[in-house]
């Protein structure tokens, strides 16, 4: 016979068993829907790894497309420009009479300005990519001054402005990229000349100690305020547009000069103000950059 208290003690029993049973089903069909919920997102997930992937690809195949592009921009544009100022440089050199020579001096200075605009552009999207790279060698530093003066000397007198040079005595060779430092040269001797009116620019170069130069343009121009100052070395931030300066538009100038100054291992600063002209000052060190700078 069974007693009273063991009755209860049995339902109490099946009501924890059955609370437990009910518990651990809400468990699992909790679990199964969280299990369908992260299948899902792993699907999703993996759709998005494989979307991801492809467009890698995709912007992989477009940067190499666009370094093809820009190597066969840069020499369909640079060699017929390169033409164009050479044979105007010869006509200019050999014509007799006054209008001729003023003409094909006009055209050396609008191609010269073209040539610098190209080779800004394509620089700076090379340098984007991290596809602008140096070539170290000995460079013979007033050698790449007295070439530099002799490109920008029409854009100069085209200003009615003079050029001159004032070069330490005994300046010896130091490991440089001769292009790129002519690059920058020329980009400084472009500001200048855009700039100055009836004016001087000095190109000086000077030691400071054994391991470094410093080459300085020094321009007698309009000069930059602050807020001027303050963008110079922005991309695409033009510091003064101006009529009839065809090629002070688009602000990369800079932005390339002191990009290349950096990989040399130097470092460049620039004081002006209005109405007392402008100094750019680039220190670079004789032994040429480190790896890590020319990388």
């Amino acid at each position: 016979m069974t007693s009273v208290g063991g009755g209860e003690d049995i339902e109490l029993l099946r009501r924890i068993l059955a609370r437990e049973r009910a518990a651990r089903e809400q468990a699992e069909a909790l679990l199964e829907s969280k299990s369908r919920d992260l299948f899902a997102t792993l699907n999703q997930l993996q759709s998005a790894v494989i979307d991801l992937e492809a467009a890698r690809r995709r912007a992989e195949h477009h940067s190499a497309a666009k370094g093809l592009f820009l190597a066969d921009l840069s020499h369909e544009l640079r060699t017929p420009l390169n033409a164009i100022i050479g044979y105007a440089e010869m006509i200019a050199e050999d014509s007799h009479g006054d209008q001729v020579p003023k003409d094909a001096r006009r055209i050396v200075v609008a191609g010269h300005g073209l040539l610098a605009l190209i080779n800004n552009v394509l620089d700076y999207s090379k340098a984007e990519s991290g596809k602008l790279e140096l070539s170290l060698q000995p460079v013979e530093v007033p050698a790449v001054i007295e070439e530099s003066i002799a490109i920008a000397v029409p854009m100069v007198r085209e200003r009615r402005s003079k050029t001159r040079a004032e070069v330490e005595p005994g300046l010896t060779a130091v490991i440089s990229d001769p292009v790129r430092l002519r690059q920058v040269l020329l980009n400084l001797l472009s500001n200048s000349a855009k700039y100055t009116v009836d004016g001087l620019i000095t190109v000086k170069a000077s030691r400071l100690g054994s391991l470094d130069y410093r080459i300085q343009v020094v321009d007698t121009g309009r000069g930059m305020d602050r807020s001027q100052l303050d963008r110079l070395f922005e991309p695409f931030q033009p510091v003064c547009r101006e009529e009839g300066m065809r090629f002070a538009s688009t602000g990369l100038g800079m932005s390339i000069t002191r990009r290349i100054v950096l990989m040399l291992g130097g470092k460049i600063d620039v004081q002006s103000a209005v109405g007392q002209g402008t100094t750019v000052t680039v220190d670079l060190p004789v032994a040429g950059p480190s790896h890590e700078e020319a990388s």
